[in-house]
């Protein structure tokens, strides 16, 4: 493909033939997975939440796993904190629980958009979600963001807890 426009005619193209024989043939993993991932690269979490809407209606077979943690991851590294807090009920809608990666990453754009109060939501809703937060969420993203938006008190509490646990050392 030479153009952008040529990959997003590739891609309409892809999106209409998933839509026209997802009734009847299961689209397989890996090709349901490269399409998210174009989909969401070239357009928008919301259309391809809409794609996945339609792909998981009870006529059609519902999309894989392994489909929906490469989007996760897509849009992940992307660091879009809209487009990132979006994903959060696409994979809750398909059955699929966010990791730490998701959180991790929603957690960083909050940190890059100086929303400490956002990171520390983001904490909040990992742990009510039974996500356990790892040496990343701790150390490069929460104490990193605390102290970037200079609240060094509250970023030493979380660094003291993590010490006394034995996760930092």
């Amino acid at each position: 493909m030479r153009t952008s426009s040529d990959l997003a005619a590739a891609i309409r193209t892809a999106v209409d033939l998933v839509r026209t024989v997802a009734p009847t043939i299961p689209l397989p993993p890996r090709s349901l997975a490269l399409l998210l991932r174009h989909l969401v690269l070239h357009r928008s979490v919301a259309a391809t939440r809409d794609l996945l809407t339609e792909l998981h209606s009870p006529t059609c077979f519902p999309p894989h796993r392994p489909a929906l943690l490469v989007l996760a991851d897509t849009v992940c590294r992307r660091g879009e904190l809209r487009e990132i807090a979006q994903l959060l009920p696409v994979l809750a809608d398909h059955g699929v629980k966010a990791n730490a990666h998701v959180y991790n990453a929603l957690m960083k754009a909050h940190c890059a958009a100086s929303d400490p109060a956002g990171v520390l939501g983001v904490l909040r809703r990992m742990k009510d979600d039974g996500v356990e937060p790892d040496l990343v969420t701790y150390y490069n993203t929460l104490i990193y963001g605390l102290a970037r938006a200079r609240m060094i008190t509250k970023a030493r509490t979380y660094l003291d807890i993590n010490i006394s646990k034995n996760l930092l050392s």
